[in-house]
């Protein structure tokens, strides 16, 4: 016969192992399907649209000075 107080332990063990797979799954749902909102209302597709056009951007370095440091 087994000691009531291990299986007590192996029953305490997988419910808890239980409740941390459930909350995972939970958060990991919620987060997925929600958005970021800034604190200026913007969501994230519209700051994305915002972004610094990098193209035109000009250095005091040349390419090749660069690479060389």
């Amino acid at each position: 016969q087994k000691d009531p107080l291990v299986v007590y332990k192996m029953e305490a063990y997988n419910l808890f192992e239980h409740l941390m797979f459930t909350i995972n799954e939970e958060v990991t749902s919620y987060l997925s399907k929600g958005t970021i909102v800034f604190q200026d209302g913007r969501t994230l597709e519209e700051a994305r649209e915002q972004r610094t056009d990098l193209s035109r951007v000009q250095t005091n370095r040349t390419e090749e000075e660069t690479r060389a440091a």
